[in-house]
């Protein structure tokens, strides 16, 4: 006989849970509390059933500790594999025997099976409830108390009564301690040793993985600091470059308002000769043509009056010179100055 699979509608603290049996040996390893102990009764319950008992510590009593507490339907199945066939056993479990339920289903024939009945680990097992809970079901209940079960000692009284059956049992016992010697050799070799070798080495990788995974850690902390402080001297840098910007626009401004005042100051300097040209000339605006003989009599003047100053204490009619048109080269030229 061979498990195959399990589903749990509700049974302890286990809903809705499915498991799948490999070949060979099967193990589970769950931290306490999540229902490793829950599933091996829920197993032992499809084969036996739930026992009534009027058992108040509800350690004593299974059907207690494993209904539902929400009321919910207590029931799930168990694929079991005999021979070249396979069936599903179904049971459901209320608050007393009279409440339950069983069905075992040819999964070939996709029908009920009329192959076992609600004794059915009797039938395949050959012992009671008691006997499988001390054979092939150990419960934590179990390594206490009295160690007798008559079913077993029926089975052990079949054996000593038939020297072929001493001889199947001399052949396991021999194949047992072969396995034994294998699995545990001596001088620290064989499969569990390497198996606990490789724990170690496993727990030393699990260890060294833990120490990077801290340095990770840290390193990410590192660089969300460091994130955190280039985020910052990137606002104050964009604060200083607002700043900056709002300085050189100031001088910028400061500037054109310098250079604004220098040239008014120029255009008014320009306004204030033309508005004495304009009162100088009020009658007659000079063409360009007297423009240049003004300019041409300025330059007579100078340097008839250069030669003046070289003709001191001479006489200006001896030397012909014309007063008169002296005077009237100093008239011209001096109009020309104010212009």
């Amino acid at each position: 006989m061979r498990l195959c699979e399990c589903y749990i509608e509700n049974f302890g603290v286990l809903k809705n849970f499915s498991c799948k049996f490999p070949d060979g040996l099967c193990t589970l390893v769950e931290k306490n509390g999540r229902g490793k102990t829950t599933l091996t009764v829920f197993i032992k319950a499809m084969f036996y059933g739930l026992e009534d008992t009027r058992k108040i510590k509800i350690l004593e009593n299974e059907r207690k500790r494993y209904l539902p507490w929400n009321n919910g339907p207590c029931r799930g199945s168990l694929t079991i594999e005999v021979g070249d066939k396979k069936y599903r056993i179904e049971r459901s479990f209320g608050q007393k025997s009279s409440d339950d339920t069983f069905a075992v289903y040819d999964l070939q024939k996709g029908s009920l099976s009329e192959d076992f009945t609600q004794r059915i680990g009797e039938e395949l097992f050959g012992i009671d409830a008691d006997g499988f809970e001390r054979t092939l079901f150990l419960s934590e209940n179990n390594f206490s108390g009295k160690n007798e079960n008559k079913s077993i000692a029926a089975k052990l009284s079949d054996l000593t009564n038939s020297e072929a059956d001493i001889g199947v049992l001399d052949n396991a016992l021999e194949l047992l301690d072969n396995e034994r010697k294998f699995y545990h050799k001596k001088g620290g070799s064989g499969e569990i040793s390497d198996i606990r070798a490789n724990i170690s080495n496993y727990n030393a990788k699990i260890s060294e993985i833990q120490r990077k995974k801290d340095e990770h850690s840290l390193l990410l902390q590192k660089e969300a600091e460091l994130n955190e402080k280039l985020s910052r001297l990137i606002s104050q840098k964009r604060q200083a470059d607002k700043e900056n910007e709002s300085i050189s626009e100031r001088e910028i401004k400061r500037n054109n308002e310098k250079i604004y005042r220098e040239k008014l100051e120029v255009i008014n300097i320009q306004k204030e000769k033309e508005k004495n040209l304009r009162e100088f000339f009020k009658n007659h605006t000079p063409t360009d043509t007297e423009i240049e003989n003004m300019a041409v009599v300025k330059a007579e003047y100078e340097r008839l009056g250069l030669n003046l100053k070289n003709s001191i204490g001479f006489d200006t009619k001896k030397n012909g010179l014309d007063i008169s048109k002296i005077n009237t080269l100093k008239a011209n030229a001096k109009n020309i100055e104010m212009m």
